[in-house]
């Protein structure tokens, strides 16, 4: 309440806002034209400045992000500004950003009108529009395309998802650090019973340590006591940051979104 009325009484004159509250655009249409109009005596100049800002929708992926001044000239009562989308190459559900109006000089901005939301709407097929004749025709279409075609254009559509594919590698990657800790308790239990624990001179060679008690079998074993110790904490840091990366998360998210 605060705020509007301080944007009805900060400036005299006319007032300049939007023509409506939202307005929606198909991502194939390209851009959307957002009207300003102006209401009053329409007498002098006016000047208003736009920015957009994101919300669902993400400048740079979804949109252009566009900001600037809009002048009304004397007599004139409406204006117009164009929102350009980006072309998107796979589905997406419905986003929205929001345009807003601020900085009025000898004029005052609408009590609710100084914002509006914008739309884009995404009419392709789920998980992709590869398909689109046989999704059509419902159930005898996708039983005519597979269940494995189907989620294979469902993995490609997570993986362009923003912020999936580095993840899901990310992911992999350290998993596999379980693995390596695997072959080497089990080397290392084999080196312990052949080696450290050998009565056998002859495999002293394989000593990794050849100086201290017991011709270097007592350093040995704490050497490798403390490389174990230090994988432990590798392979937990590791699995610490693949539950911060949060891949599950970020899919199950989509999916709600789907």
């Amino acid at each position: 309440r605060r705020e509007r009325q301080r944007l009805e009484i900060s400036s005299p004159g006319d007032v300049v806002q939007f023509t409506a509250p939202i307005f929606f655009v198909d991502f194939s249409e390209g851009s959307l034209t957002l009207e300003i109009m102006r209401i009053g005596s329409m007498r002098g100049s006016c000047k208003v400045h736009y920015h957009t800002e994101d919300k669902s929708a993400e400048a740079g992926t979804q949109y252009q992000a566009m900001s600037g001044d809009i002048i009304f000239a004397d007599g004139e009562d409406m204006k117009s500004i164009q929102l350009q989308l980006l072309p998107v190459n796979h589905w997406t559900t419905t986003v929205e950003l929001k345009v807003r109006l601020s900085i009025p000089c000898d004029c005052r901005l609408g009590a609710y009108l100084h914002t509006c939301r914008v739309k884009i709407i995404g009419k392709d097929y789920f998980p992709s529009s590869r398909y689109a004749e046989q999704l059509k025709r419902g159930m005898p279409g996708i039983e005519e395309v597979g269940p494995w075609a189907l989620f294979y254009e469902y993995l490609c559509l997570i993986l362009r998802t923003r912020g999936i594919t580095g993840r899901t590698f990310t992911t992999i990657l350290l998993q596999q650090v379980s693995n390596f800790q695997l072959i080497f308790f089990l080397w290392s239990n084999i080196y312990l019973v052949d080696v450290i624990f050998s009565p056998n001179k002859d495999h002293e060679s394989r000593l990794i340590l050849h100086e201290g008690p017991a011709d270097g079998r007592i350093h040995t074993a704490m050497l490798i006591g403390v490389i174990y110790f230090v994988q432990m904490l590798v392979v937990q840091l590791c699995e610490t940051t693949a539950i911060k990366i949060d891949v599950h998360g970020k899919v199950t998210r989509l999916e709600n979104v789907c």
